[in-house]
């Protein structure tokens, strides 16, 4: 049974549906996976997981040493 999100959890599928035989084509995937990372998500408090993970890149390491 498919989970109520399904399309939070693959949204992949909207760009490459199920028996679509992936290209090779680096460009066509190179912009599905921008268009993907631009999108806001409910779980990073409606931020893109760009944001999110160019927030980690700059904000200062807590060290406990």
């Amino acid at each position: 049974m498919a989970a109520p999100d399904q399309r939070e959890q693959r949204p992949d599928r909207e760009y490459l549906p199920k028996g679509t035989a992936i290209t090779i084509h680096q460009p066509y995937l190179t912009a599905i996976a921008e268009e993907l990372n631009e999108r806001p998500r409910a779980v990073l408090g409606y931020r893109t997981p760009r944001e999110v993970y160019m927030k980690l890149l700059t904000e200062p390491v807590a060290y406990t040493g």
